[in-house]
């Protein structure tokens, strides 16, 4: 790829434009001309105003971020860090950093990596390239101009490995690589938001697992000290791979899910982006909890007894600096993944379909996506043919889903606490709960349930009472 196109992105000449009417030298950098080279819709508008003096810049500036942000309907955020003035609204975010005419150089020098480091002067007709960035972009490399970069900012690190990403194409250049690895330990110094917001990114992203598994360490050892807990420890004869391994195997498939999905071309698999991130985070964090129930039996082989109760009690820990509903949703599909297994095991049926649909809700599919990957990802001489098994249950208990979801969904609720406690003459109490729950079985067994055979069912439990000379 040879570059040879003039930056001519529309609306950063606009903004040029603009500012040229209060006298001031704008020139856009980083992300909007890395995306301009690649032919790449962007969301990224970053722009310099470059001055001399501060005394006449303070004069201009404000006026023209005043009418900037009239014209395009955007919010003023004041300036903090790097007095950066930030303009959004929902749809668009634009930054204007002022920087001295004489440390422009400096500036596109210290940013994170090359590519990010062009600027366009409209004036010239020409780009500012000192870290040879265009070069780059054609060699498909990403690279950081200066060790100093990640210490300045170690967000880089992981913004590295976004890039990694989302770039079709490109690769590490491998001292950067080692500087990334170097400087990963001061990504615990970074606010949580920060690291949230880059993890998002790579999660979401259906070709996210290529940076999962290159920086599983030390970069997200470091935001997750459990995923150190679990290096070489071995698995039983279910097991092809150690916890580590067949995590990441895991992890894998939950990136590549439509692997899966090809299997039932009856369903949709439709999941949203936040669907995506809860479910290869529930699949790097399922086995965490096999580090603290390592056990071994009396023959030598390795046991991890209840460890998905300690893996749901790590993502509680770990991910704290997430939104409650994505950790809640984590947590449950950790805890719950070992459901299908038992009903591989142990056998099932539609009320045990319907008990996990009331349970995990519409996560009920997520959590058949990861046992497949978990099953997949598990072919030890003990597991032959519990894959096949496992597409044979996920299979008939997709096409009951799609069937009756919405129907247990929607379970109307036949009786209130107060109708225990008012018929069996009780004041509130665990009881009523356990008399609900008897209440919400029938209905799982029977979607048909009605509320007068509810009532009927409560008065039954106080004539037994009342026997018992409890009443």
């Amino acid at each position: 790829m040879k570059v040879s196109n003039i930056f001519d992105d529309t609306f950063a000449k606009t903004v040029w434009e603009l500012g040229k009417k209060y006298e001031l030298d704008i020139v856009p950098v980083g992300g909007i001309v890395r995306d301009f080279i690649l032919s790449r819709q962007s969301n990224d508008y970053d722009f310099l105003i470059l001055f001399k003096e501060k005394k006449e810049l303070d004069k201009k500036i404000l006026p023209f971020i005043e009418d900037f942000s009239d014209n395009y309907k955007l919010n003023i955020v004041k300036p903090s860090r790097f007095e950066t003035y930030r303009l959004v609204n929902r749809e668009l975010t634009v930054d204007f950093s002022p920087v001295f005419q004489d440390r422009l150089e400096e500036n596109l020098l210290s940013r994170d990596l090359t590519i990010n480091s062009i600027a366009f002067s409209f004036d010239k007709g020409e780009y500012i390239d000192p870290a040879n960035g265009i070069s780059d972009i054609e060699n498909k490399v990403l690279k950081t101009f200066s060790n100093k970069n990640f210490k300045t900012d170690p967000l880089r690190v992981l913004r590295l490995f976004r890039f990694y990403t989302e770039l079709e194409g490109f690769n590490i250049d491998e001292k950067t690589r080692e500087i990334a690895f170097k400087n990963a330990v001061l990504l615990k110094s970074v606010p949580k938001e920060r690291i949230r917001e880059e993890i998002y990114r790579i999660f979401k992203n259906d070709k996210g697992f290529k940076s999962v598994k290159v920086m599983i360490y030390p970069v997200l050892s470091t935001i997750f000290p459990s995923l150190e807990d679990i290096k070489n420890i071995p698995q039983n004869g279910y097991h092809h791979l150690d916890v580590l391994n067949h995590t990441l195997k895991v992890v894998e498939g939950c990136f590549n899910y439509q692997k899966f999905a090809k299997l039932f071309p009856f369903f949709n698999f439709n999941l949203n982006d936040t669907d995506k991130i809860v479910l290869r985070l529930a699949a790097l964090f399922h086995d965490t909890g096999k580090a603290k129930t390592l056990a071994y039996d009396e023959n030598g082989y390795t046991t991890f007894r209840n460890h998905q109760f300690e893996s749901g009690s790590i993502v509680l820990k770990e991910l704290d600096f997430f939104p409650k509903d994505i950790v809640e949703r984590v947590y449950l599909l950790v805890r719950r993944h070992m459901l299908f297994l038992n009903f591989m095991v142990n056998g099932y049926s539609k009320k045990s379909f319907r008990k996990l649909i009331n349970m995990m809700r519409e996560d009920s599919v997520l959590l058949a996506i990861l046992f497949l990957a978990d099953k997949n990802a598990a072919r030890g001489p003990l597991s032959e043919g519990n894959f096949e098994k496992g597409v044979k249950i996920v299979g008939e208990f997709l096409r009951f889903y799609k069937e009756e979801k919405d129907k247990i969904l929607n379970l109307p609720k036949l009786v209130s606490g107060f109708d225990v406690i008012k018929i069996l003459e009780i004041s509130p109490s665990r009881e009523v709960g356990k008399v609900l729950n008897i209440i919400m079985e029938r209905q799982l067994e029977n979607p048909n349930f009605t509320r007068e055979e509810a009532l009927k069912l409560i008065y039954s439990l106080k004539d037994k009472k009342e026997q018992k000379g409890e009443g």
